[in-house]
């Protein structure tokens, strides 16, 4: 049987590929938001001049139409992305138990309606997320369609807004479903190490690089009373997780990660005025509060 060092390196390696697995399914969300961007870009070129309320009424009456489409279309990848997730993750959560729980493991009663209410960034759950995005690319719409009635702007320009705009959609589209996709094995996580009364903490698991937040950071390696950790994913585009802390390994620091890199890099990834704080002694620890980077003037820095 593989060791906890071995499965906790293995389950690395399988977060990776699910990194990789959450940009191709970004990249279908992309299109469908593309999709119906074009055919509300569409819809307000051909709209003419907007003169009076009724018109304008019209107008917002044709691009409300096929918003469901959308929201259905997210929804059901979504949805089957998540079925995916279960079959694709429980093996590897299942060999990071062993060495607390000997029992079998199996996916909690009504996984996907579960994962459908959790949070991917602690306030908007999975399931509203569809809805989110069509809102998004709504709003969007209708504000070119109201800059046509009240500013007379001329529907070509107006339809340019909307097309204008798709990727800013694309940017948010890309860091939301990655963060989705964590979220989902996160909160899988959870649901099974709370099935397991043997396991009474978790332990902080951060990939330390150069784009490690320092939030995530000092958190790396730390122990937390099961039920009181951290919301994990920590922020959109989090690479941490939580595994079970009995008989883990004691990780090096993000600390003793950083004190082993160049100066450069360091005074890259800290800023030059963190960085000379750093040298001079403070604690990472000083750095952050309460989940959150403090700003230079809490530090006493001007």
């Amino acid at each position: 049987m593989a060791s906890y060092e071995e499965a906790l390196d293995e389950y690395i390696l399988h977060l990776v590929e699910l990194a990789m697995y959450s940009n191709l399914l970004s990249d279908e969300v992309v299109d469908m938001a593309y999709t119906r961007m074009d055919e509300l870009a569409d819809i307000i070129s051909n709209s003419g001049n907007i003169r009076t309320k009724k018109r304008y009424k019209e107008l917002l009456a044709q691009i409300q139409d096929g918003e469901e489409g959308l929201k259905t279309n997210v929804s059901d990848k979504i949805s089957s992305v998540l079925d995916q997730l279960t079959t694709l993750s429980l093996p590897w959560i299942k060999d990071l138990v062993k060495p607390m729980y000997k029992g079998g493991i199996k996916p909690p009663s009504a996984l996907k309606d579960k994962l459908l209410l959790s949070t991917y960034d602690g306030k908007t759950s999975i399931g509203d997320y569809p809805s989110v995005l069509s809102n998004r690319i709504q709003s969007i719409a209708t504000g070119a369609a109201k800059s046509q009635f009240v500013f007379s702007t001329p529907s070509d320009i107006a339809s340019s807004y909307v097309r204008e705009n798709e990727e800013v959609i694309a940017r948010g589209i890309k860091s939301d479903i990655p963060t989705i996709v964590d979220s989902s094995v996160r909160s899988t996580e959870r649901m099974i190490y709370d099935n397991i009364d043997s396991i009474k903490s978790l332990i902080w698991v951060a990939t330390l690089d150069g784009s490690t937040c320092l939030v995530c950071g000092t958190r790396h390696g730390k122990e937390y009373e099961k039920g009181k950790e951290p919301m994990c994913p920590a922020h959109h585009r989090c690479r941490c997780f939580l595994a079970p802390s009995k008989d883990a390994p004691k990780l090096s620091s993000y600390s003793e990660w950083l004190s082993r890199q160049t100066e450069e890099n360091q005074r890259k990834i800290l800023g030059k005025s963190r960085y000379e704080l750093f040298k001079g002694g403070m604690k990472l620890d000083r750095f952050v509060s309460d989940g959150r980077k403090l700003r230079l003037e809490e530090l006493g820095q001007e």
